[in-house]
């Protein structure tokens, strides 16, 4: 008797039509490439480090890998005057150094090509300082609102795609509020958002990831995103037998789902 096990993989999304990335990690526990299907992938550094726990994504400066996710509708050009924003929360729970590195950005097709930078620096009073550089990656402008360790914070920030010009905000309530802004540089195709791994940025933990082309629509999915309630438990049956699965999700919006296969849709 052959046995084979099935992975199937739940999205839940609304009908808005800005929003290009909205990630949550409900994922089984284990490398993020691998959990999420491809979904993620790998750009530069290590293989196989990026990892997921209790619905987050872990990143470390004791590791070296670099990952990104495609947005909806990629690319988006400079020529077209497309704006990006994306939040994201993030805590810390290990300190930065103080010449710290950048550990998300926007990325293009290229392997190299980054614009949106977002750094974390040990400031002289024991802070976490949020940064942003855009063209260049270093002396990153760093925003006046410390962090604290082990405490959730909401980093947003704004990307002109023409100009590579980037805001940053820190827990933001509207657009309005407080933020600084990177150096400008020449335009890039954005693709992708990524996530990075590297020597500096101290142990940190980010989830909810949101980009869309207006800060309302952020704001939007931050109050409203779908959550599972009760995840598809995994299941193994006999080749040729039926499979049955389940999965309950609320959410404030009308929710719409699609199960996958072997990165196929089925249903």
């Amino acid at each position: 008797m052959r046995l084979i096990g099935l992975i199937l993989i739940l999205s839940t999304a609304t009908t808005h039509a800005e929003l290009l990335l909205d990630e949550h990690f409900f994922y089984n526990d284990g490398i993020l490439q691998e959990v999420s299907a491809g979904k993620w992938t790998g750009h530069s550094g290590e293989t196989n480090q990026v990892d997921v726990t209790d619905g987050g994504v872990n990143l470390t400066a004791k590791e070296a890998q670099d990952v990104n996710t495609l947005l909806l509708n990629a690319p988006y050009l400079g020529a077209n005057g497309a704006v990006l924003y994306a939040a994201f929360k993030v805590n810390f729970s290990a300190l930065p150094t103080k010449t710290g590195s950048y550990f998300a950005h926007f990325k293009s097709a290229s392997a190299t090509g980054f614009r949106g930078r977002v750094w974390a620096q040990l400031t002289a009073d024991k802070k976490i300082s949020i940064g942003i550089t855009s063209a260049t990656s270093s002396d990153p402008v760093l925003h006046p609102a410390p962090l604290e360790l082990n405490t959730d914070h909401r980093v947003v920030i704004r990307l002109e795609v023409g100009t590579s010009l980037t805001s940053l905000w820190i827990d933001p309530s509207t657009e309005a509020d407080a933020s600084v802004q990177s150096d400008t540089g020449n335009p890039l195709a954005i693709t992708s958002f990524a996530l990075r791994q590297a020597s500096g940025i101290g142990t940190l933990r980010i989830d909810d990831i949101v980009v869309a082309t207006t800060f309302e629509e952020l704001t939007g999915r931050q109050a409203g995103s779908p959550v599972i309630v009760r995840s598809p438990a995994g299941l193994t049956v006999t080749a040729g037998m039926p499979a049955n699965f389940s999965v309950e999700a609320a959410g404030v919006d009308r929710l719409v789902y699609q199960w996958f296969f072997n990165n196929s849709e089925i249903m």
